[in-house]
């Protein structure tokens, strides 16, 4: 699916600290102004967990495929459907208004990504994976040098990831 707005994934294993990281992109960003919309990718088997009790919750167990509560111009939405393929996600998120996407996993899909690499056994995700621009991993793992950036740290990527945001806006 074509998507005209910029893109940047954060991709990594389970504990690799992608939420940590996208929750600071989408802080900072904010900070400056940029309308960010998030997108995660629910990989640890079972359906995402809700709040028990809301309405919309007992709305979608009574049997609603499509269940939402609105208010303070804050709308959220639960959809039940066999699958969620990535387009149809996609389609849906094309309906708001935003700058900026930034999702965390859906390793596969082919956008502009900083991968999260903890440990030796993580490296084959840099070989495994396309469209990298960044890798955040600790000094002793050695990153062979590519196409890429690397830093040690999320604290000194942030600051090149704001960079890159704002350039993507200007394309």
């Amino acid at each position: 699916m074509e998507v005209s707005i910029p893109v940047l994934q954060v991709v990594g294993y389970k504990k690799s600290g992608k939420t940590t990281l996208v929750i600071k992109i989408i802080e900072e960003a904010t900070s400056r102004g940029i309308r960010v919309a998030a997108l995660k990718h629910h990989g640890h088997g079972g359906p995402p967990e809700a709040a028990e009790g809301t309405d919309s919750i007992v709305h979608q167990r009574a049997g609603a495929v499509m269940a939402g509560v609105a208010g303070e111009g804050v709308l959220q939405l639960s959809i039940v459907a066999e699958d969620w393929p990535f387009d149809k996600i996609m389609a849906l998120y094309a309906l708001v208004s935003f700058d900026f996407l930034v999702i965390e996993g859906y390793k596969k899909e082919r956008f502009p990504k900083i991968v999260l690499v903890r440990k030796e056994e993580d490296l084959h995700l840099i070989e495994d994976l396309t469209e990298i621009v960044a890798i955040i991993s600790p000094e002793h793992v050695k990153i062979k040098r590519g196409n890429y950036e690397i830093f040690t740290n999320q604290e000194e990527c942030l600051s090149w990831i704001m960079d890159y945001m704002i350039s993507s806006l200007k394309k």
